[in-house]
């Protein structure tokens, strides 16, 4: 079962599919993590990590011979640049309506008196979360 809040979040019901989210966990912590495809058997699983701050990255694993081999970079020609963070924020508007968003502040720079630009996300029916959004780090 999965939903969305600051991040993704999945609660498993399979106890084979929980080890695995666990194990990728451990290998990749701070990062998100998940299995994106699994073959028949369950023994061979692609995974997919990333972060707000991490370009979205593809894994092959054999469970069952505990193998774990990179299959590469959704954006590859990113490697070695710098990459901005982005946090959670919230702030109150003018009629005091608390409001959510995320803060990209550019690599280096302090969040303070810098230009701003606004990127909504689709709403209502949708909602941005933290995950790594190219068009937000260019």
């Amino acid at each position: 079962v999965s939903y969305l809040a600051d991040a993704p979040t999945t609660v498993f019901l399979d106890e084979a599919e929980k080890r695995d989210q666990a194990t990728l966990e451990k290998l990749y912590p701070g990062l998100q993590t998940g299995v994106v495809s699994r073959d028949l058997s369950g023994a061979k699983v692609v995974a997919k990590t990333e972060s707000a701050s991490s370009p979205p990255a593809y894994y092959y694993f054999d469970v069952a011979k505990n193998v774990y081999k990179p299959l590469g970079s959704a954006y590859p020609q990113l490697s070695g640049l710098a990459i901005a963070e982005t946090r959670p924020i919230s702030y109150d508007a003018r009629d005091g309506l608390e409001i959510d968003g995320y803060l990209t502040v550019p690599k280096g720079a302090e969040a303070r008196n810098l230009p701003l630009i606004v990127y909504p996300h689709c709403g209502p029916a949708s909602r941005d979360f933290l995950r790594f959004d190219y068009w937000v780090q260019y």
